[in-house]
């Protein structure tokens, strides 16, 4: 009889268990839309104009941070909201890429939506620098298996002008060290030899015929 009321102390105890709190859920973001020029930006000077950014309503989120990155600069500007919109004033004549992440107060763990990329229209623009290219293979933190020594890098490029002339991959084992590893690729991948069991740093930086280049963010991985 002793042991029964235990069992049945026990399964009580495991039933009455709080459920778990729930993550927050991603936002999706809805504009400005991806590789955007802006043309509908409110324009407030010759150099600043008012951007509407708006994404869905994400579960289990009790307030949003806005992040969008000066893709020129490097320079973040970090807005939180409790609402699903918000409109900054950006300097015209840069690209931009932004992201949203979820929070809520009952829980520590955060959710980051895609990124995506606009670039806001200048006074007089004719010519758009590329977009950054977005980074494909390997991806972050991937620990890979080479093959004959060799590993393909991939990625994406875009320009609002359609004149990309070319790619320039650089690789290295020290973030700030990367050193440029082949020149002049006109497609979106390179073939490299690389050493096994070696941490790697890499980054692509797109040219077009203009001259006008950008840089992609720098990606780490890691060979066997």
């Amino acid at each position: 009889m002793r042991k029964a009321v235990k069992i049945f102390l026990l399964f009580s105890l495991w039933s009455c268990k709080p459920d778990p709190i729930p993550e927050p859920v991603a936002a999706q973001l809805l504009a400005p839309a991806n590789l955007d020029n802006c043309t509908t930006a409110d324009k407030i000077n010759n150099n600043e104009s008012q951007v509407s950014f708006l994404w869905s309503i994400a579960l289990h989120t009790d307030d949003y941070e806005l992040v969008i990155r000066n893709q020129s600069t490097g320079i973040l500007i970090r807005r939180t909201t409790f609402l699903n919109s918000l409109n900054q004033i950006l300097q015209r004549g840069s690209s931009y890429s932004w992201w949203v992440i979820s929070r809520s107060q009952a829980s520590d763990i955060t959710s980051k939506s895609e990124v995506r990329y606009f670039y806001l229209e200048g006074e007089t623009e004719q010519k758009h620098a590329p977009f950054p290219a977005t980074l494909e293979f390997p991806e972050e933190n991937s620990v890979l298996s080479l093959s004959n020594n060799t590993i393909t890098f991939e990625w994406e490029g875009s320009d609002l002008d359609n004149d990309i002339a070319h790619y320039d991959l650089y690789v290295g084992t020290e973030k700030e060290t990367i050193l440029i590893l082949a020149e002049n690729i006109t497609q979106r991948e390179s073939e490299q030899q690389l050493e096994s069991g070696t941490n790697y740093f890499w980054q692509v930086i797109t040219v077009d015929r203009e001259g006008n280049s950008s840089k992609s963010l720098v990606g780490k991985f890691t060979t066997e």
